[in-house]
């Protein structure tokens, strides 16, 4: 299937994105600055109790963004925020700022996600085929009371088919 999901790190991009306008510090970038650290634990804290992502996940969207982390040290950050929300009280403030208007975690988020783009992939492709086909423009001008008919005729036709172009020699009456 060529569906074209958007991002899968969607929700944790928005909420870096929102961190890094607020603090005015790249957390994505690779850099050991006391503050971009501090800032960049907050999104870790967020991301795991917020969203409850496991520490792996967390790990694979560090390294979607460029940014070579291990669960260790994502760990590390989420265990030394409380200590860092003491010495810059602006973390808390930001944190507080990101709101959520949701109660589901992130696995859920991301599966209803891709749930919309997978419903709103296949309604695309249900309208390409219905509006290009002609024997579907001409099945729906077919009356409902008449649509049993319509199908056994349908049937005979294939099995008409079949038997002139597969050199059968069973030959088919009506039902």
């Amino acid at each position: 299937m060529k569906n074209k999901l958007i991002n899968k790190w969607l929700v944790q991009e928005e909420i870096a994105n929102k961190i890094i306008e607020l603090s005015g510090y790249d957390i994505l970038k690779t850099s050991r600055k006391r503050e971009v650290v501090e800032y960049r634990a907050l999104a870790c804290y967020i991301f795991r109790n917020k969203f409850q992502m496991q520490w792996s996940d967390i790990v694979r969207f560090f390294e979607h963004v460029g940014l070579n982390r291990n669960h260790a040290t994502v760990i590390w950050s989420v265990n030394n925020y409380e200590m860092y929300v003491r010495s810059n009280p602006k973390l808390k403030e930001i944190e507080e700022m990101i709101s959520f208007k949701t109660t589901m975690d992130i696995k859920n988020i991301d599966r209803v996600t891709y749930l919309e783009n997978k419903c709103k992939y296949l309604e695309e492709e249900l309208n390409k085929f219905t509006n290009s086909n002609n024997l579907h423009k001409l099945i729906n001008q077919i009356p409902k009371e008449l649509e049993g008919e319509a199908i056994t005729r349908i049937e005979l036709l294939i099995k008409g088919f079949q038997w002139k172009y597969k050199d059968c020699t069973t030959a088919y009456a009506g039902e």
